[in-house]
């Protein structure tokens, strides 16, 4: 598997972490006969794979379960008998993975990072990849609030590291507004999450906010999980993307990749023996990426990992639903796209972006469903 580091500063975030636990345009599409794969054998999943070889462009995000039915679609060959090579772009956050768009073809972030890429690189979301829950907030033990979080007062003027315009952002402001505070109440300052954890660890701040590994390292270091993005309630909706190049350029591969990982999703919770394998092979990326974790910590992360099935894909770009808060009224609004204005409408509120912008989400195509539609009909066809 080919990875991509993007510049220097990643790698040296990555390789000084002190965690101590945790393109072309496509060929031609003609398959060769029936569903053999590139060896000669059946395909995985009766899809029909390509007759040239296809590079498939991935954002890939380090340390984070939302990415990885890419890696073990890799690792398990569900790709290479498709004629697919997988070339990994890793990034550590959404908004700087969305900045690199010329670099990818189809990449998975969360909410804040989807919504960066949509608004400001028109990159639409194409699928669901995770309902997220480990974005969680840590303070010491010896704390004001770890003795009493409910107490407001304890809250107020207090210091918290985290990455700015993100789910941790998200799940920090949601928590204060529980306590009826607010971000003035706080003081921010925007790390990205390694940084902000080997801070913390050297004594910075009051509260730290991160998520995934690095929050099951918190966890393991002695920090206290005051809450998290699960605990709150919080519909935190992680989102496959693609450029609208790849789009045009890469259709029929990008519609075969979307089968490919959710089928994988599907492949993963089909048995204890393949969960067990993604275990392994999240922990595998992981190591790849320098963020270690053990076999205990993978389980806990891939234990939140809630990316939804093929057929509850499917439904979540097809389905429609009235908008809850009756502000756009042109048309249903798929149920993906429902469960993303959960952090647009709070963005909004934060001043980030505009109503305009959410109207401009959902006018222009931004949350579409088209590939999943033609990836439904992919797999209906590979089953006669």
């Amino acid at each position: 598997m080919k990875r991509k580091l993007l510049s220097a500063l990643l790698i040296l975030t990555l390789c000084t972490s002190l965690l101590s636990g945790c393109g072309q345009a496509q060929n031609s599409s003609e398959a060769t006969s029936g569903e053999k794969s590139s060896t000669g054998g059946k395909t995985t999943f009766g899809i029909e794979p390509f007759k040239d070889t296809q590079t498939l462009r991935v954002g890939y995000f380090a340390g984070s379960a939302l990415s990885i039915p890419f890696y073990i679609a890799d690792k398990e060959g569900f790709f290479k008998e498709l004629n697919i090579e997988v070339d990994y772009q890793t990034f550590t956050n959404g908004p700087a993975m969305m900045e690199a768009n010329a670099d990818w073809d189809i990449a998975g972030a969360g909410s804040a990072g989807v919504l960066v890429g949509q608004i400001g690189h028109d990159t639409p979301m194409i699928g669901i990849a995770d309902y997220e829950d480990n974005q969680g907030l840590f303070v010491r033990k010896d704390s004001k609030i770890a003795q009493d979080p409910t107490n407001p007062d304890n809250w107020k003027g207090t210091t918290w590291l985290y990455p700015v315009g993100t789910t941790a952002h998200f799940t920090l402001a949601t928590q204060l507004e529980k306590l009826g505070l607010s971000m003035s109440d706080i003081k921010s300052v925007n790390m990205d999450v390694s940084s902000a954890l080997n801070a913390f660890n050297g004594g910075q701040g009051d509260g730290l906010a991160v998520w995934n590994a690095f929050a099951c390292n918190a966890e393991d270091q002695g920090y206290v999980r005051i809450s998290d993005a699960g605990k709150l309630g919080i519909t935190n909706t992680s989102g496959l993307v693609s450029t609208r190049e790849a789009l045009k350029d890469k259709r029929e591969l990008l519609t075969k990749t979307w089968a490919v990982f959710y089928k994988t999703v599907d492949w993963i919770n089909a048995s204890e023996e393949n969960k067990s394998k993604a275990i392994a092979y999240y922990k595998d990326s992981c190591d790849e990426e320098g963020i270690k974790v053990d076999e205990s910590l993978a389980k806990r992360i891939m234990d939140y990992f809630k990316c939804p099935s093929f057929d509850k894909s499917i439904e979540l770009m097809t389905k429609t639903v009235e908008d809850p808060k009756g502000l756009y009224t042109k048309r249903p609004l798929l149920q993906a796209e429902n469960d993303l204005l959960v952090t647009m409408d709070f963005f909004v509120k934060q001043g980030k972006y505009k109503a305009e912008d959410r109207v401009k989400l959902l006018d222009d195509g931004l949350i579409d469903p088209s590939i999943a539609k033609e990836a439904k009909a992919l797999m209906e066809s590979a089953a006669k």
